[in-house]
């Protein structure tokens, strides 16, 4: 792969643009400025089955790109089923959840060294993004659909997760055109606000919207 940076200027702004230049599809970049204000980026390269994970950042005043190698390829799948998202905690550390085909995971660096944490052993959804948010507290919390149509929340807390299926979508397989376990019509949203409560926005299998906020100390 190749990374370049080049300076444009939008009205009298000098603007940093950088373009990953990597080989094969799926680059499915995913950034986040943390509170210094530099940029962390996550992208994937090559084949959906055997792409590779990479992490950029330009905190040093350069990009600086890293292979993360812990991923294995998915050798029983064409399909894109690794999605991921990135967040950055107070201490600018970044975190990376990313979905499997039988796994959700939690990738973080620590010392210069990326290391993974699974989250849940749960067939995911193929074809669907992941949401991944951390609170004042610097709680992780990460969104993520299962197989069969659940939206599953996970809370770190004190070192451990706590998952719950906050919501029901349905099985897919079963209406014109669905593809059994292909969740594509489906997504998510999450925010946290000053008050670390949640508010998250989903689509169902009808393409509907939903709204849903735990300020009341249940989801609603």
């Amino acid at each position: 792969f190749e990374l370049v940076t080049e300076t444009i200027h939008l009205g009298g702004l000098a603007v940093d643009q950088y373009s990953p230049h990597v080989d094969g599809l799926g680059v499915q970049p995913n950034f986040i400025f943390d509170h210094d204000g530099s940029i962390h980026l996550a992208y994937r390269s090559g084949q959906d089955s055997i792409g590779q994970l990479y992490y950029a950042t330009n905190r040093s005043g350069e990009w600086r790109a890293t292979m993360i190698n812990r991923l294995p390829p998915n050798p029983d799948s064409d399909a894109m089923t690794d999605y991921f998202a990135i967040a950055v905690d107070g201490r600018n550390t970044p975190f990376i959840a990313i979905s499997r085909p039988n796994a959700m995971s939690l990738l973080t660096k620590r010392s210069g060294i990326w290391t993974t944490e699974r989250i849940e052993t749960v067939a995911t959804a193929t074809d669907t993004e992941v949401s991944l948010a951390i609170d004042s507290q610097d709680r992780l919390h990460v969104l993520y659909y299962t197989y069969i149509g659940e939206l599953r929340y996970a809370k770190k807390t004190d070192g451990d997760w706590q998952i719950e299926t906050i919501a029901d979508t349905g099985p897919t397989g079963s209406l014109p055109g669905e593809i059994h376990g292909n969740l594509s019509r489906y997504s998510h949203s999450l925010m946290i606000d000053e008050l670390d409560f949640l508010h998250i926005g989903f689509t169902d299998r009808y393409s509907q919207l939903h709204y849903l906020t735990n300020e009341n100390g249940i989801w609603e």
